[in-house]
C-alpha cells in the first residue's frame, strides 16, 4: 500500500508561507514537486544507497502551453515510475515536439547524485561505480524490470537500496533571461527500490517556467529571470533530494 503526499516548494519556502504570500500578492502557480512514500517504509533501515544512471523516455513529448504550470507530459502517464497524484495535462497543447538529448539523463543523474552525497546519515555510491554491476547477461535485460535490475544491483553492491530515475521532458528556453518563448521546461522522476524489490519512495518534478505575474514566488526566487533548463533541473534535483526520507541535509 502506498500513502500519497504532495510537497510544494518554492525555493526554500514551505507551502504554507508560499500560499499566504501568493494569495496576498498575485495568485499561485501549480505544484512542482510531488512524492509518494510506501506505508512499509518504517520496516526498512536505509543507511546506504546506490544511484543508477537515469534513462529518458523514448517517445517525444508535447509540451503544455496554456496552464500556469506544466502538466504531466503524455509519456509520463505511461511511465512505470510515474507517481500518482500529479495533475494530468489540461487545456491546449502546443504543437511542438520536445525530444530529450542523450546527454540530459547523465546530467540529471549527476545533479541528483551530487546533492544526495551531501546528505548525512546515508552512504551513497556514485553512478559510475554501479554501471558494471548493473549490466545484465545477454537476453536477461529484455525480461528484467527496472525494479528487479535495481534491487539486484543494490544486493551486489551490499547497499540497502537503489535509486533509479527517468527524464520525461527537457526543453531549453528560446531567448534570453529577460524574454523567452518558449521558456524552459523540465520533468523527471525518481524511485527508490529496496533489495527485495519493494518501492519505498517516489518523487516527481515538473515545471515549465511561467512569467512573474503567474508565478510570483518562483519569479522572486529566480530574480525575475527566465532560467535555463539546466537551472530548472538543478532546482528540481535539490527539492527532490530534500524531500527524500533518507539521511539528513547538512
Amino acid at each position: 500500500m502506498i500513502k500519497t503526499s504532495k510537497l510544494y516548494y518554492y525555493g526554500r519556502v514551505p507551502l504554507v508561507t508560499s500560499i499566504i504570500a501568493l494569495i496576498v500578492l498575485q495568485g499561485c502557480s501549480g505544484p512542482k514537486v510531488s512524492t509518494k512514500t510506501s506505508a512499509q517504509l518504517d520496516r526498512y533501515a536505509i543507511s546506504s544507497l546506490v544511484v543508477l544512471p537515469f534513462t529518458a523516455i523514448e517517445s517525444p513529448q508535447l509540451i503544455e502551453s496554456s496552464d500556469p504550470y506544466m502538466g504531466v507530459p503524455e509519456g509520463a502517464k505511461r511511465s512505470d515510475i510515474s507517481p500518482e497524484g500529479i495533475p494530468p495535462p489540461r487545456g491546449r497543447l502546443m504543437q511542438t515536439i520536445s525530444s530529450i538529448s542523450p546527454h540530459v539523463p547523465e546530467r540529471i543523474t549527476e545533479l541528483v547524485w551530487n546533492r544526495l552525497r551531501n546528505k548525512q546519515g546515508i552512504r551513497v555510491i556514485a553512478p559510475r561505480e554501479s554501471m558494471k554491476t548493473a549490466e545484465a547477461s545477454p537476453g536477461e535485460s529484455e525480461t528484467m524490470t527496472e525494479e528487479t535490475a535495481a534491487s539486484r544491483t543494490a544486493k551486489r553492491l551490499a547497499v540497502d537500496a537503489a535509486l533509479i530515475g527517468k527524464v520525461l521532458v527537457y526543453q531549453e528556453r528560446v531567448g534570453g533571461p529577460f524574454g523567452a518563448s518558449p521558456p524552459a521546461a523540465v520533468g523527471f522522476e525518481v524511485k527508490v527500490i529496496s533489495t527485495d524489490g519493494s518501492v519505498l519512495w517516489e518523487g516527481g518534478y515538473y515545471e515549465r517556467q511561467r512569467p512573474m505575474n503567474e508565478d510570483f514566488a518562483g519569479g522572486i526566487h529566480r530574480h525575475g529571470r527566465y532560467v535555463t533548463a539546466d537551472e530548472l533541473a538543478q532546482f528540481g534535483a535539490e527539492e527532490l533530494v530534500r524531500a527524500m526520507p533518507f539521511g539528513t541535509s547538512r
